[in-house]
């Protein structure tokens, strides 16, 4: 731990996390707020998300391409410095002209199109910053503070663009890009080095199934995305539509009962990353098996929150997830960075996010459809079945269960 605590590359990665993801959730709340207040309709305010999850979709593609061209540590400071002037100029638009829909989605696409090379170069350089015995303790603080600050901004976003304004929470959001790059261009890498990989005469189609093949060849990280695409289908039944439907239809409860229950998840995340930070040593000998226990009990929890009846019961449970998916997504991210070779962990990370990406829309149909057919409660068993399934899985797979973060207890 005391390594950890004088480690000053990752906590110039933690800071720059936590600021960049208070100014993005300022940006959503007042991006969301204005759309609402000049449409007047759900469908219009929710074609934002849909048109930031169709972009980071495409732009899986272009990340596979072009990940390991540089090194990750370039491509988050471009990725933010890009975020930052496309949000500043709206920003400031905003301050001289009336805002529009037509600039919201051009700057909602440029961001998520930006933040697609962001997410996996970060996960990338983590291993380049603390040593491999480290890697459950640093995922667990990183999980730990950006739930808390994702915590806090959601609760006092509303608050502060009515007080500001939505131009300055937008300027605000710009320069938690730019404090964000700063702390990202003062990290120098200490353990494995990210430098790009040699530039070779690959086609398109050559890099990605490259980026396949490093999924598919390593036993470990492609058990991991077996168990990733299964739940791909289970955790669509934590959105917030499907949450709204079983609170209403199976609680009976009115939506502030739904909206206890999404903050009583965020102070479960909070504490599973605390957790998964103190506990990191006994987690990093017993990875798979913690992956395969925390996979058994959210299936349990899961089955026991489709069968209940009762509000204030299902917000304790909802507490209660949060420790437990926490650690075991601690655990995996850590076994994915600990299992690749540093110049394959992004182009890697990339085509993961891609694949899983492309199932979430039919997972989503899917799931939504059998809600509406067989009532929220049965979506809830199924995905209380599908988790069981994965637990299942990790437990008979043996690259998993006997893989160990720490050598010397391997």
């Amino acid at each position: 731990m005391r390594s950890l605590l004088r480690n000053q590359g990752f906590w110039l990665l933690v800071t720059g996390q936590g600021i960049s993801v208070f100014g993005d959730i300022l940006y959503t709340v007042a991006v969301l707020s204005f759309t609402y207040t000049q449409t007047g309709s759900v469908i219009g305010t929710s074609s934002i998300m849909i048109v930031g999850t169709v972009t980071r979709l495409l732009a899986g593609f272009v990340t596979v391409q072009l990940l390991d061209r540089l090194p990750h540590r370039r491509f988050m400071i471009l990725a933010d410095l890009v975020r930052a002037a496309a949000v500043g100029v709206l920003g400031l638009i905003s301050l001289r002209w009336s805002l529009g829909l037509p600039a919201i989605y051009t700057v909602t696409v440029i961001t998520a199109f930006a933040g697609a090379f962001f997410a996996p170069a970060r996960s990338a350089i983590l291993p380049a910053i603390v040593a491999r015995e480290e890697l459950v303790r640093a995922n667990g603080v990183i999980a730990a503070v950006v739930q808390t600050v994702q915590a806090g901004a959601w609760a006092l976003g509303a608050v502060m663009v009515a007080f500001t304004g939505t131009s300055a929470a937008i300027l605000i959001n710009a320069a938690s890009f730019l404090l964000s790059a700063l702390a990202t261009a003062l990290i120098r890498p200490a353990h494995r080095d990210t430098k790009a990989a040699p530039v070779g005469r690959e086609t398109p189609l050559e890099r990605m199934l490259a980026g396949w093949n490093q999924v598919w060849s390593n036993q470990v990280v492609r058990n991991v995305t077996i168990m990733d695409a299964i739940e791909n289908f289970a955790n669509v039944i934590w959105t917030s539509s499907l949450m709204l439907a079983f609170t209403a239809r199976a609680l009976g409860a009115g939506q502030e009962w739904w909206g206890y229950q999404g903050s009583a998840y965020f102070i479960g995340t909070i504490m599973g990353g605390v957790l998964a930070a103190a506990a990191a040593g006994l987690l990093a000998r017993w990875g798979g098996w913690t992956i395969a226990f925390s996979s058994g009990s959210f299936a349990l929890l899961t089955a026991w929150y489709a069968l209940n009846g009762n509000a204030p019961l299902a917000v304790i449970l909802c507490v209660a997830f949060g420790p437990v998916y926490q650690v075991r997504d601690v655990v995996q991210s850590s076994m994915l960075q600990a299992s690749l070779e540093p110049r394959a962990i992004g182009r890697a990370f990339a085509t993961r996010e891609m694949l899983l990406s492309t199932l979430y829309g039919p997972a989503m149909a899917a799931i939504s459809l059998l809600a509406d057919a067989a009532g929220p409660r049965v979506a809830y068993l199924v995905g209380a079945a599908l988790y069981a399934a994965v637990a299942l899985f990790a437990a008979l797979s043996v690259p998993i269960r006997r893989y160990r973060l720490r050598p010397e207890a391997t």
